[in-house]
């Protein structure tokens, strides 16, 4: 192999072999630091977004309380429960209950009351409640905004959280189905005690969040939209779909999906929320009561959403790729560029001075072999040969050790012409005494 590929060869294999190293690190070490730190952000973004509902629906229940606080409802609900309980006219009033409006007296006068109109008026301003409903100390029905489904509410489970509180307090009953509304609601209950008697209890209060639209507006708009956001019912179910108005991509994830999720040690997995589709998803839960149902307690209420924030896996690692290819184009490019200059410099510093040097060793042998040989008509000319070998020796000027030897091998060629030259004039000298 000649001396330009030697160096080339070298100089290129110096500068592929770390470059293959680096993309090897980026394309395994560095595509594992890419995606973790990727994982981390879709966390922080669920948990940001899961903190900002749970904020949303903290405020909201604060001003329904103090609303309850200020407004006339006290009053009002007081004037509707004067009259005495009877179970006879509770059970009377609730086998007509499914009848029509228009046959339905006493849900229609409910209806229109005072009461109802200034639940209705409060629903106008605040258009996110799905539903509002007053009862009697009782249970009875005196005040709604939408038809119910039953009168006597005393048997519901948050009417039976609401009459055990205190003034001034009131709970979150979580994320149900609203039969009444016909929407998933977040239901939020207060207990109305009277204003000249504080310890004398009037009724309770439900109000009721239109779940998908007061989530969906309190949501913070994404700085990603490539990133989706979801809010995940405990089964799987996508309740809806934050980025836009459209609708999601997977309206079910897999329950065991959301359990590999939720049971990560880091927050976030690769998981398929598409069947062969691998995508980078991270979930935090929103704590809409005060205990949250755990997925699998066997109950028909859904006690608990979570913010499921995914991105396709291959997309996700889109940078990592484009820099994989830039990285190997720029190597490629370099690499030639290297391999040129490397030529280049081979010829320039040690191919034309070794080629010197080896055609002055050549004209040399040739001298010599003329002597050799007896073709003595001929050696004027070797010799005048090699000594412009020689002489273009003197024209190398690297400043190294080529031209520290360039210049030991004409002092050498200098003598040994001259000791020929010598050689040859005794040779004549002796044919000629003979003679």
């Amino acid at each position: 192999m000649r001396i330009h590929a030697k160096l080339v060869s070298f100089v290129v294999g110096a500068l592929v072999v770390p470059f293959l190293l680096g993309v090897f690190y980026i394309r395994h070490s560095g595509r594992s630091y890419y995606q973790e730190q990727q994982g981390i952000v879709h966390l922080m973004i669920a948990e940001e977004l899961a903190g900002t509902l749970e904020n949303s629906i903290r405020q909201k229940f604060q001003q329904v309380l103090n609303w309850v606080a200020v407004s006339p409802l006290c009053s009002m609900a007081a004037e509707d429960s004067v009259s005495p309980f009877n179970v006879e006219d509770v059970q009377q009033v609730e086998s007509r209950w499914s009848l029509p409006l228009e046959t339905n007296e006493v849900l229609r006068s409910i209806l229109s009351n005072p009461l109802s109109e200034y639940l209705c008026a409060f629903r106008r301003v605040n258009p996110e409640f799905a539903e509002i409903l007053m009862t009697d100390r009782h249970g009875r029905l005196i005040g709604a905004t939408n038809p119910t489904t039953d009168y006597w509410q005393a048997d519901e489970g948050w009417w039976k959280t609401g009459s055990g509180l205190a003034a001034a307090t009131g709970a979150t009953e979580g994320l149900l189905y609203d039969a009444s509304s016909d929407v998933l609601a977040i239901d939020m209950v207060f207990p109305v005690y009277s204003l000249k008697y504080p310890a004398d209890f009037i009724g309770v209060l439900k109000v009721s969040l239109h779940a998908r639209r007061f989530l969906k507006g309190t949501a913070s708009h994404p700085w990603n939209k490539e990133i989706s956001r979801d809010l995940i019912l405990p089964d799987g179910r996508v309740l809806v779909h934050l980025n836009s108005e459209s609708a999601p991509d997977v309206p079910q994830i897999p329950e065991a999906v959301l359990r590999q999720l939720l049971t990560s040690r880091y927050g976030w997995e690769t998981v398929e929320l598409e069947p062969d589709v691998l995508s980078l998803s991270a979930v935090a839960p929103v704590q809409i009561m005060d205990r949250p149902f755990a997925i699998g307690e066997g109950t028909n209420d859904v006690g608990e959403l979570y913010v499921l924030v995914s991105h396709g896996l291959r997309e996700t690692m889109m940078p990592v790729r484009s820099v994989l290819r830039q990285l190997t184009v720029w190597g490629v490019v370099m690499a030639l560029l290297v391999a040129f200059a490397s030529y280049l410099l081979a010829t320039h510093w040690f191919a034309r001075p070794i080629k010197k040097l080896r055609g002055a060793s050549q004209s040399l042998v040739d001298y010599i072999k003329l002597g050799e040989q007896g073709r003595f008509e001929d050696l004027w000319e070797g010799q005048q040969k090699a000594t412009r070998r020689l002489d273009e020796l003197k024209t190398i000027r690297s400043g190294d050790e080529l031209q520290d030897l360039s210049r030991d091998f004409i002092r050498m060629g200098e003598r040994m012409i001259s000791f020929l030259h010598q050689l040859q004039e005794k040779l004549a000298g002796k044919k000629r005494n003979r003679t």
